[in-house]
């Protein structure tokens, strides 16, 4: 604090333009003869504590290392199947249904019955991710069954399996099956189906495809 009262003190004193000399005197005598001693006037150390040291400046270094980021269209998910069923109806493929043994349940053997099938577009591309419906009766047993095309891939890439029963009965368009997608959607117009009392004829291939 000592050292900054004598700072201010010369600043004033130096100011002559705005006070007079004996401004200066009416500070106390102690300060005064500080003034005047030699050894306090010797060390201007005002200038030393007032000396600003130089500004270091410091090289951006971020703006190097930042890449933008770009996101490549391969990364983006494709809507393929949207594009492959829109504007496209679907209907049973050419010789759908058929009637034949549970080829890929054989352990089964005639205490099975089902209906499985795969669906393609209109270039014949197997479509997964589409939901095959099954509805109805047998005999006095309601059926009511769905299946992800897709997810049974021992009909082929595209799929699907639904269990009926445990046994083969014979039925007459007691059975409707429907081909929806995702969002609910009727793709293709509920076909009626019979079915058979015979254990050559457990197994039901039904496919759809699209047509324009």
């Amino acid at each position: 604090m000592e050292l900054k009262r004598k700072i201010t003190i010369i600043s004033f004193c130096l100011a002559g333009l705005v006070l007079s000399s004996s401004g200066c005197s009416l500070l106390p005598a102690a300060n005064t003869a500080a003034e005047a001693s030699p050894t306090a006037t010797a060390t201007p150390q005002a200038d030393a504590t007032m000396t600003i040291p130089p500004t270091v400046t410091r090289a951006p270094t971020s703006t190097a290392t930042v890449t933008p980021v770009v996101v490549s269209a391969t990364n983006t998910p494709q809507p393929a199947l949207t594009l492959a069923i829109e504007n496209a109806t679907f209907t049973l493929a050419g010789g759908s249904p058929v009637y034949t043994v549970n080829f890929a349940r054989p352990e089964a053997g005639c205490g099975w019955l089902g209906l499985a099938g795969q669906v393609f577009d209109a270039q014949a591309v197997p479509l997964p991710n589409l939901l095959v419906v099954v509805e109805g009766y047998l005999g006095e047993t309601p059926v009511e069954g769905l299946a992800l095309t897709g997810s049974s891939p021992a009909y082929g890439p595209g799929g699907y399996e639904v269990v009926l029963g445990r046994l083969p009965v014979e039925s007459s368009k007691a059975l409707t099956v429907s081909l929806f997608d995702l969002e609910g959607n009727l793709l293709a117009s509920r076909v009626a189906l019979d079915t058979y009392a015979d254990c050559g004829k457990n197994l039901i291939l039904v496919n759809f495809e699209a047509v324009r």
